[in-house]
């Protein structure tokens, strides 16, 4: 059976989830069209690529690992897989495990999967004090947002940093002042 399809006629047999005058007659939609939900840059390490930015924010709890936008072989690790409150946050190379994987919550609490501990700015909010993990208590310093690849403290006084600028395995993480150098840039990974 052969049948005629005019795709501008309401009866068109396409899909309707979207709006049929802004795609040409068979060819998709349209150049520059971006779909929702977004979509994501394929990596050479052979999964997603996601810059944040405030507005546009890793999905509410799913597991996310942290990567350093300028090595992104390098990601936030929680030193020795430790479960302990107050164990340092550190740039480690990527292997898996739980102590790499966090999950983000409406509360702007980044919480360890290995431990369920949050990501805390150790004595408060402190510039150049270390991150480490902490049982939630809600606080300024564990209230975070994502913006532009940097991820700060709901207050933008304080932004996670690879301390000392040294972008290798080891280095401690902490909270410094925004400037946007590459040890302070990240990218998220589902």
């Amino acid at each position: 059976i052969l049948m005629e399809i005019n795709p501008n006629e309401d009866s068109s047999p396409h899909d309707r989830s979207f709006p049929k005058d802004n795609f040409p007659p068979y060819g998709g939609p349209p150049p520059g069209y971006a779909p929702y939900p977004p979509t994501y840059s394929p990596s050479p390490y052979g999964s997603e690529k996601f810059y944040p930015t405030s507005t546009d924010v890793p999905q509410f709890g799913v597991q996310i690992s942290i990567h350093l936008e300028s090595n992104p072989k390098l990601v936030l690790d929680v030193a020795g897989a430790s479960r302990d409150p107050g164990a340092k946050v550190i740039l480690w190379t990527e292997h898996g495990g739980a102590n790499q994987k966090w999950m983000y919550e409406k509360s702007g609490i980044i919480r360890s999967v290995n431990s369920g501990l949050a990501l805390d700015v150790a004595g408060g909010s402190n510039k150049g004090a270390n991150l480490i993990q902490w049982p939630p208590h809600f606080g300024e310093n564990q209230q975070w947002i994502f913006d532009n690849g940097l991820i700060k403290l709901k207050s933008g006084d304080l932004c996670v940093d690879v301390g000392g600028g040294k972008c290798e395995e080891g280095t401690d993480i902490i909270a410094w002042t925004p400037h946007g150098q590459s040890n302070q840039r990240f990218i998220i990974r589902y």
